[in-house]
């Protein structure tokens, strides 16, 4: 394919498709984020797109994203240059990083697929051999250690200032 520079913001738009506001990219997605094959490399459309908006290139320490937040869009007015401190602290106001209840829902979703029953985990933390009780459960000395340091398979909602409930 053509060059970073080469690649027409036309060109770009022409694989979109518009959905209410946005300009939603139909073409190669990585990571969740519109990119394009070229000869120097995959780059992502939204940086290409900014650069065609403003004449210039992005700068490195800057990241492209989008001001609707939505993952496909990649409408010139939308996209827009922001530090990772600033994305982090979008994404914490929008509730996107761990919260309690975020915690929770992801250990009541990795517990329902476990082979272990809160029962069992309590036979593990009572018993006198990790090894012993690990070899019995068939499951890893790795894991029934972490169960009985208290890494994993910790009460939902305890608190992390209590004892050895502490790492989060």
């Amino acid at each position: 394919m053509s060059t970073p520079t080469t690649i027409s913001l036309e060109r770009l738009l022409a694989r979109t498709v518009e959905e209410g506001e946005c300009l939603l990219w139909q073409g190669l997605v990585a990571n969740g984020s519109p990119v394009v094959h070229t000869t120097a490399g995959y780059l992502t459309v939204r940086r290409l797109v900014w650069q065609h908006a403003h004449g210039m290139p992005m700068p490195a320490h800057l990241r492209a994203t989008c001001s609707c937040r939505e993952p496909a869009c990649v409408r010139p007015e939308h996209v827009r240059a922001l530090s990772t401190r600033q994305i982090a602290l979008l994404c914490a106001k929008e509730g996107k990083f761990r919260t309690p209840g975020r915690r929770a829902a992801i250990a009541a979703s990795k517990r329902a697929q476990s082979r272990l029953t809160p029962e069992l985990v309590e036979r593990i933390r009572a018993a006198d051999s990790g090894a012993a009780i690990a070899r019995e459960l068939g499951i890893s000395k790795s894991t029934a250690s972490k169960i009985r340091r208290g890494e994993s398979w910790r009460p939902i909602g305890a608190a992390s200032v209590f004892g050895t409930w502490a790492r989060d």
